[in-house]
């Protein structure tokens, strides 16, 4: 059994972030974009990402982390070319027979939590330019088996809470994304970015 929830809180009223995660024929689709707030149209490009995203869905053309690639390179371009001045990072992708395939640009991070090991998904990620610029480099991630958790955020999670913190709270059984959400530092009792969070539990066989 796999199990998911997610949270979404904005420094703001008006936040930059969005996020989907779903699932569809016994398989986990997840996408998390966080607008750039300095374009003025952050929000914008968060939309169209996930609203474009949700199409996926309903196709067969993301098999491979090549294909992932292919979708935000074909993002990169319709955002670019609606001449918005919206930018965001994105990591979109999909979890199928607990197998993790999926592309990312940006900042935001997705982490692979279990017993024995910790993997960054997104390491080799280019930070810029980013989705909307027309020239983002897409990075696919895959395939790699889902053991334990997958903990996707946006800067917002991994620039304000340590991985050692991350790491005891994933060792228990059945955390929830609002339960990470909580780990991270405000200041004077309000949070420093936007803050957005996908949690994916492969359950225990013990």
């Amino acid at each position: 059994m796999i199990f998911f929830s997610d949270y979404l809180e904005s420094a703001d009223r008006k936040g930059d972030d969005e996020l989907l995660v779903v699932e569809k024929n016994q398989v986990i689709w997840f996408c998390l974009s966080d607008g750039a707030g300095g374009t003025g149209n952050g929000s914008v490009a968060s939309r169209f990402i996930v609203d474009s995203f949700k199409a996926v869905l309903s196709s067969d053309e993301c098999k491979s982390p090549d294909n992932f690639e292919t979708f935000l390179r074909k993002i990169d371009k319709e955002l670019f070319q609606n001449n918005l001045a919206s930018e965001a990072t994105v990591i979109v992708g999909k979890i199928e027979n607990n197998v993790v395939i999926g592309a990312s640009v940006g900042d935001s991070q997705a982490w692979l939590y279990s017993l024995d090991y910790t993997c960054q998904l997104t390491s080799l990620q280019y930070c810029k330019p980013l989705l909307g610029s027309g020239r983002c480099v897409a990075v696919g991630f895959g395939p790699v088996e889902l053991q334990r958790y997958l903990l996707i955020g946006s800067d917002g999670l991994f620039n304000y809470c340590q991985q050692k913190t991350l790491r005891t709270i994933l060792a228990n059984k059945k955390v929830k994304a609002e339960s990470v959400a909580k780990c991270v530092e405000r200041f004077g009792g309000k949070l420093n970015d936007d803050l957005s969070v996908i949690l994916i539990e492969r359950e225990s066989a013990n």
